[in-house]
């Protein structure tokens, strides 16, 4: 009884010490390389130390082990499992000798999707060695990621923290119900409160629907033919957690890049309920993207016109028949926009914010602005005699410019003007301007 209580004991101890460690605050690893699954069924990456090692063992299995390390076999295993429960996947790291003691489930913050996993904890009866695996699930494919010896749990939770997946599919967590599943992001999810629907955007009719007062998720075909594998998917994604999450999931409203939290986030939702701007093809934003000078001219020139395919086309010698051909010979036919010396237009070269300021300006108020004096003189790199003056009083006269990325010097602020564009930018000056009061 003495020996059992002991062994207990030890056992509360490591797995109090895990999740000490697990919820802890990380040092920043954004100076740690990056690497980037192959998978074919859900991509998905993790950062690891620059003096680390990882070595390929096949095709569904990474070690990553420390620069240091004589044995590579003592580092952390990253493995895929498809077409396997939890339950499967948890019983395939234990033998007669290695225990499962634990099972667990646990919350990972990550940057543009939050995750719900589970951690098992496995302990072998001849040496007493503790291994932790931690095991996250999307759709028909779990993730692991092992630690033997609990060796470097510094370095692993760090691992774990920064792992993410970034395919084409978005986590719905359910923080109530405690229950979560997985859908594609360029479906859109209806939350009703007593149900949530889920519906690809091309058609009425939700696809996957689950009651909440249920215990079984509800199941929608509108498409078989069409839709079936995704719904599959959903439903294999389907799990139940025991974890209080109150107040810690990232919340979004469009994308899962673009938190509530974000400065821009009310001026990049709105847009995008207006249709005049989008995401990519894997559902996220990219705030932070700089911004080509066809993109920009699309989302100018969507915020106010809708042109015609047929009529506007052809008008530099680099703008043909492409996507962004219309809206660029829309600005250029309504001259908010013009080439350069060589004639053409340079679609995809990037915007300076001074530059962009220009080009928005002459497409929402035509050019026509009038001399004015600078009324905020804090902003000490900001020539007004250079040929973006006026339209950069006209704009900032009327606070209509993104000044979250100033740069502050002294007692007076750096506004880069040099630097380009973000698309988190533009959208809050499209959106100051929709909204600027008459």
């Amino acid at each position: 009884m003495k020996k059992f209580s002991i062994f207990l004991f030890f056992c509360v101890f490591i797995s109090a010490t895990f999740t000490a460690v697990a919820l802890a605050k990380t040092p920043n690893s954004t100076e740690w390389y990056q690497f980037n699954s192959n998978s074919s069924t859900h991509k998905f990456y993790f950062r690891f130390p620059r003096d680390w090692q990882l070595k390929t063992l096949d095709d569904k299995t990474q070690l990553l082990f420390s620069a240091g390390t004589t044995d590579s076999k003592e580092g952390f295993v990253v493995k895929e499992f498809n077409d396997q429960s939890y339950n499967s996947v948890v019983n395939y790291f234990a033998t007669q000798d290695n225990l499962v003691i634990e099972v667990k489930d646990i919350f990972i913050p990550a940057k543009d999707d939050d995750l719900v996993g589970k951690q098992a904890t496995y302990q072998m009866k001849s040496s007493g060695e503790i291994e932790v695996v931690t095991l996250l699930k999307r759709g028909r494919t779990i993730i692991t990621i092992s630690n033997k010896n609990i060796k470097n749990s510094d370095i692993y939770f760090k691992i774990i923290n920064s792992f993410d997946f970034n395919d084409k599919w978005h986590s719905y967590i359910d923080v109530k119900n405690k229950f979560s599943f997985i859908y594609p992001s360029d479906f859109i999810l209806i939350d009703g409160g007593s149900q949530v629907d889920v519906k690809p955007s091309a058609i009425s009719n939700s696809i996957f629907t689950i009651s909440k007062n249920q215990t079984k998720p509800k199941i929608i075909y509108t498409d078989q033919k069409s839709y079936k594998e995704d719904s599959l998917e959903m439903m294999d994604s389907f799990s139940f957690f025991d974890l209080d999450l109150t107040g810690k999931l990232h919340a979004y409203q469009n994308f899962p890049d673009v938190p509530d939290a974000q400065p821009n986030s009310k001026a990049i939702n709105l847009l995008y309920k207006d249709g005049i701007i989008k995401g990519y093809e894997d559902g996220k934003f990219r705030p932070d993207s700089e911004v080509t000078r066809a993109e920009l001219t699309k989302m100018i020139v969507s915020a106010l016109a809708t042109p015609e395919i047929s009529k506007f086309s052809s008008c530099f010698p680099d703008v043909q028949k492409e996507w962004f051909a219309p809206y660029i010979c829309y600005a250029k036919d309504h001259k908010w926009i013009s080439g350069f010396a060589d004639g053409k237009f340079h679609p995809n070269d990037k915007v300076t914010r001074v530059e962009s300021i220009k080009i928005i300006v002459n497409g929402f108020f035509n050019g026509k602005i009038i001399p004015e004096k600078l009324e905020n003189t804090s902003i000490n790199d900001i020539k007004v005699s250079e040929w973006y003056g006026k339209y950069f009083i006209f704009a900032d006269n009327r606070d209509l410019l993104d000044k979250h990325h100033i740069v502050k010097n002294g007692s007076n602020y750096a506004y880069l003007p040099l630097k380009n564009i973000t698309r988190k930018e533009v959208a809050e000056i499209i959106f100051r301007i929709k909204n600027l009061s008459n």
